[in-house]
């Protein structure tokens, strides 16, 4: 068939154009995990606190954002960020990670367990079991050498709490007051998901430490008050930081990651 024009028509099935999607990784925008990556890089430049027993060195003000990070982009593009977020942190600033890269591959444990816990079903379960080994190991080396089932029990008391925290019906709890408008109960949510997932990181971390270098008993003394201290504070940073982040994100209603847990 001839157009008006003179030009003959195109013949044959008719081609349809196909818009590709976004890249994504687990569920999450690659841009997403490449700016929350960055922010836990930058954070990973500024000690928190002061790691005791292993010849010194210091953890990042980064470990505070891990759950947040999991909550946000879910558990696997979370792991993803914070993985390299704290590979590129320790290449920047080594002081920040006593065990080399087996601190990033830690670090990983924060947005798993607070990513799992805001998924249905029972996702979280493989993360507790796997910290609650950790624990059991790192008890269990330790009373095989200088230190007492007493002292063992109250230097961990923030560790194992957690590990309770996390099997009872507080956990469900908590993840429904994150989803809930901003206010009280959203921040109290995650405050409890915060506390667990950052002992869940601390856990593996000192298993791995203790089994590694280990230290006497005088210095899990030292560590029974301080430890309590340092979850507490990790938590409250993450959590003031998080509310706000959350908050801001609704607002702006942003297209959520496919496992966001807000």
């Amino acid at each position: 068939m001839t157009a008006d024009n003179g030009l003959q028509a195109p013949t044959g099935p008719r081609r349809v154009g196909h818009t590709r999607g976004r890249a994504v990784i687990a569920g999450a925008p690659v841009a997403y995990v490449s700016m929350l990556a960055a922010v836990v890089a930058g954070l990973s430049l500024i000690p928190f606190s002061v790691v005791l027993g292993t010849g010194g060195g210091t953890f990042p003000l980064s470990e505070a954002l891990f759950p947040l990070v999991g909550i946000i982009l879910g558990p696997g593009a979370g792991a993803a960020a914070v993985l390299v977020g704290r590979l590129i942190g320790i290449g920047l600033a080594p002081y920040t990670a006593g065990s080399g890269v087996l601190s990033a591959c830690c670090a990983v444990m924060g947005p798993v367990a607070a990513g799992t816990m805001c998924r249905p079903g029972g996702r979280w379960v493989a993360p507790w079991a796997i910290c609650t080994l950790c624990y059991a190991a790192y008890i269990g080396r330790a009373l095989t050498l200088d230190v007492s089932v007493r002292l063992a029990l109250v230097t961990t008391a923030a560790n194992w709490l957690a590990l309770l925290l996390w099997v009872s019906p507080l956990r469900s709890l908590a993840v429904r007051w994150v989803r809930s408008p901003a206010g009280p109960r959203m921040a109290v949510g995650l405050a409890l998901v915060t506390y667990i997932a950052t002992n869940a990181v601390n856990v593996v971390n000192a298993a791995i430490e203790y089994v590694r270098v280990g230290w006497p008993a005088p210095v899990w003394f030292v560590l029974a008050p301080l430890i309590p201290v340092e979850r507490l504070g990790l938590t409250l940073v993450g959590t003031v930081i998080g509310v706000g982040v959350i908050r801001g994100l609704r607002q702006v209603n942003l297209v959520k990651a496919e496992n966001a847990g807000y």
